[in-house]
């Protein structure tokens, strides 16, 4: 960074442009799944992780789509080292489900969970199991179907097919149901633990036309988030424009908002399928669609509605690749002002990224692109492909799982550690002066000074740094000559 007045603009835009870049991560392929019998449906662990993972004492607990004793999916463990790989439940199609496709929530030693189809009546169910794999019980299942002929949807009382992850508030789980409902488009319900009672808390209503737009929403996918009695949660259509939308709900209810209709490319997202993420009184998430290249959005809402913001839009293709992903699926995380995520395609080789990105919408930064697929097979590699569900953190290190890819082609449970961000050297004018700080946090680098990049001759600076508040400052007076700086570890 150099410092001559006359190049203040340039400077301010480009030191703006670093502040949110990370240290070099290091990526960790923990488990592979095996591969599926001659048939393409059994094995001992399960395929097709869909779903994130949960994190407690450094276990990692997730669900497989397919695969299994019975191919119908399963629900497994693994230490967050990559050991201790334990297949706690093989599900059967019989009443305690088919296909877990949402992720699990952990309460003391009980994980909670969904599957999307089976149970009962063959709509799904909600269900609960110890950590240890013993006590599996169907806390709700969902109540058969009838088709419509008028309507061509299928409708009960309660809803049918539940692909989210539950939250849980005190003893009660809340969720949606992707169908069913008095109007077959959906439900928002909840359940209670302790004697099983389950509330339908909104049914989406019809939908109308060739686009199938309504007033409230169909077809939500994702988890919901709960802040102040209220539920807020997406739905993957309907709408005013059929693209889905963002809505509140209260936990008893009542109040139910469409908080915006998402209207799709160019200007705007569509279809999403991860659930929100809160922080303080605002909503973040991702499309799976729209955008200026329709390959997905992040996106920022306050939760009465207000400042919607697109904070990122998926760039287009080139040769079928991209810098930053495409098509994200997952819920988001944050630490600090950095959203954490995962984009089922694009990147270097389209099989996806894991992605930062700040929340004042600066300094996108793709994390890792997973590798390109055996050329001969097209289904495996090294590390993953397609991670459509979000990632769970542990200090620096962020889990996740891929739905494909590795050594059999059945997915991935992956680590990705980010190391600690680099301290920020920023460069300001203050009157004929140019002054440079960075947080007193990074003593363990020092300032060095260079007055021509192409000899590489850094010299430390060791006097003239004074501490002011919680960052060093250096001033750089307009006598002296211009110069670049840098921070460089001790």
């Amino acid at each position: 960074m150099k410092s001559p007045r006359q190049l203040f603009p340039l400077a301010l835009i480009f030191f703006g442009a670093l502040l949110t870049v990370h240290a070099q991560s290091a990526f960790t392929t923990l488990y592979d799944f095996s591969a599926l019998d001659v048939t393409g449906t059994t094995n001992s662990d399960g395929a097709v992780p869909f779903s994130g993972l949960v994190l407690s004492n450094s276990r990692l607990y997730g669900t497989s789509i397919i695969g299994g004793a019975l191919g119908r999916g399963t629900l497994y463990a693994i230490n967050a080292n990559g050991t201790g790989f334990t297949n706690l439940h093989n599900f059967t199609a019989g009443n305690d489900g088919d296909r877990p496709s949402g992720g699990l929530i952990l309460s003391g030693h009980t994980l909670f969970g969904t599957a999307f189809q089976a149970g009962s009546s063959g709509s799904g169910n909600v269900f609960a199991i110890n950590t240890d794999g013993t006590g599996f019980t169907v806390l709700y299942g969902f109540s058969a179907t009838v088709f419509n002929q008028v309507t061509f949807v299928s409708t009960n009382g309660d809803g049918s097919n539940p692909l989210c992850t539950l939250v849980l508030s005190g003893s009660t789980l809340y969720g949606t149901a992707n169908g069913g409902g008095v109007f077959g488009h959906g439900t928002v319900f909840g359940i209670n633990t302790n004697i099983a009672s389950f509330t339908n808390l909104h049914n989406f209503s019809s939908t109308t036309g060739v686009k199938g737009t309504n007033s409230d929403g169909s077809g939500p996918y994702g988890a919901l988030v709960l802040a102040g009695g209220a539920l807020y949660g997406t739905t993957f259509q309907g709408g005013t424009s059929g693209r889905g939308t963002i809505f509140k709900v209260n936990t008893n209810g009542t109040g139910f908002t469409n908080l915006h209709n998402f209207s799709g490319f160019p200007n705007d997202g569509a279809t999403p399928e991860g659930g929100l993420l809160i922080a303080g009184k605002t909503l973040y998430g991702t499309t799976t669609f729209g955008g200026g290249a329709d390959n997905g959005t992040v996106f920022a809402v306050n939760t009465d509605g207000t400042d919607f913001t697109n904070l990122h839009f998926f760039t287009a293709f080139s040769h079928g690749t991209n810098a930053d992903g495409a098509n994200p699926k997952s819920t988001l995380i944050v630490s600090g002002d950095t959203l954490y995520g995962t984009a089922t395609a694009g990147g270097a080789t389209y099989n996806g990224t894991v992605f930062t990105l700040s929340t004042s919408s600066t300094g996108f930064t793709t994390v890792y692109n997973f590798t390109a697929l055996d050329a001969v097979n097209n289904i495996t590699n090294s590390d993953g492909s397609g991670p459509t569900a979000g990632l769970t953190a542990s200090g620096s290190t962020f889990y996740g799982a891929a739905g494909g890819g590795g050594a059999s082609g059945d997915g991935t449970v992956f680590a990705v550690s980010l190391g600690a961000a680099p301290p920020l050297l920023v460069i300001a004018p203050v009157g004929d002066n140019v002054v440079l700080f960075w947080p007193t946090a990074a003593s363990n680098f020092g300032l060095q000074t260079s007055t021509d990049l192409l000899s590489g001759g850094w010299s430390n600076i060791s006097s003239g740094i004074f501490t002011a508040g919680t960052n060093f400052v250096f001033t750089n007076g307009v006598s002296r000559p211009a110069a670049f700086f840098r921070l460089q570890g001790l």
